[in-house]
């Protein structure tokens, strides 16, 4: 299961804090992604994220995206074309 996460440049930094062994996580610039392994039907997992909020006010929109696949050897590059980035979160910038 590949999990997404594309921040807007608001953001100055992005971090993964918590995560589980079975969940590999990179960051590069404003993108996140996730590769969730040894998750069968029923489970669930959490991925703690922190990421610091430039000094520009207003309202900053994060996209994530989740994709599952059935392929032992997909890559995350092959599958970030395939997900759309539908769950929003936001945070108001004071």
């Amino acid at each position: 299961m590949a999990l997404l996460g594309d921040f807007p440049g608001g953001f100055r930094k992005i971090k993964v804090v918590a995560k589980p062994r079975s969940v590999k996580c990179s960051v590069k610039q404003r993108d996140l992604a996730c590769w969730i392994t040894s998750l069968d039907k029923g489970d669930s997992t959490s991925v703690g994220i922190r990421a610091w909020a430039g000094s520009r006010r207003g309202t900053a929109t994060v996209g994530f995206g989740v994709l599952a696949t059935k392929d032992p050897d997909a890559t995350l590059g092959a599958l970030k074309k395939k997900v759309r980035l539908s769950i929003k979160a936001r945070t108001r910038i004071l």
